[in-house]
C-alpha cells in the first residue's frame, strides 16, 4: 500500500512540475480619437503599453505592463511623448489579467479590457512638464451603427499635466480604438 501511495505522488510531484510557456512580449495600442463618435477623426493620443505574460491560470494570463507610453499626435510639429517603466497597475498583484479565447496564441481583441493604472509619465523632451495619468477601463455602448472600428472598447481617462490643477484632457466612457500598427508585428493580428 505504502509502495503505490509513494508512486502516486511522485506522479503528481512531476505533473506539477512542468512548466507552461508564456506567450511572447507585445504591445497594444490605443488610439483616441479627437472625436470618437467619428470613424474617420484623427488619432489625438496613442497609449502604448509594453507587456510581457508572467503568470497563467487556464485562458486568463496576467501581463506585467513594463512600460506605458503616452503620445499626443501634434498636428503641426512634433508629437509630444510621455513614458513610465513599471506603471502602478491598480490589481491585487499589480498585474493585467486578460481572458484569451487561445492564451498560446493572444490577439488584439483580447486586449479590449483596459488595465487601471495611476502614475505619472516622464516628459520625454526636458522642455516638456511630466504628466500624471489615470487609465481604466470604461463601459462601452455601441452605436446604433455599429462600431466606429474593427476593434472598439471603451475608456476612462484623465491626463493632467504636473503642477497643474485642472486636467489637459479627460474622457469617460469613451470610445476608442485598438488598431492595428503597420510595421508592429506584435499588433499584427485580431
Amino acid at each position: 500500500m505504502n509502495r503505490t501511495t509513494g508512486v502516486v505522488g511522485v506522479v503528481c510531484t512531476l505533473i506539477t512540475q512542468v512548466a507552461v510557456a508564456l506567450p511572447a512580449d507585445r504591445v497594444v495600442h490605443v488610439g483616441i480619437h479627437v472625436d470618437p463618435s467619428n470613424a474617420n477623426s484623427r488619432v489625438e493620443y496613442y497609449l502604448s503599453l509594453s507587456i510581457s505574460a508572467q503568470e497563467q491560470d487556464g485562458n486568463d494570463i496576467g501581463w506585467r505592463i513594463d512600460n506605458f507610453k503616452i503620445t499626443e499626435k501634434v498636428v503641426l510639429g512634433s508629437d509630444n511623448t510621455w513614458d513610465v517603466d513599471a506603471p502602478l497597475v491598480d490589481t491585487s498583484d499589480g498585474l493585467w489579467w486578460v481572458t484569451h479565447v487561445d492564451p498560446d496564441n493572444p490577439v488584439r481583441t483580447d486586449f479590449t479590457t483596459i488595465a487601471p493604472v495611476v502614475d505619472t509619465a516622464v516628459a520625454n523632451d526636458p522642455a516638456d512638464d511630466d504628466l500624471e495619468f489615470d487609465v481604466s477601463e470604461g463601459v462601452y455602448t455601441q452605436p446604433s451603427g455599429g462600431d466606429p472600428w474593427t476593434i472598439t472598447t471603451a475608456i476612462n481617462f484623465e491626463f493632467t499635466v504636473s503642477g497643474q490643477q485642472n486636467p489637459a484632457e479627460t474622457g469617460s466612457d469613451e470610445p476608442v480604438e485598438i488598431p492595428d500598427i503597420p510595421g508592429d508585428p506584435t499588433t499584427s493580428s485580431q
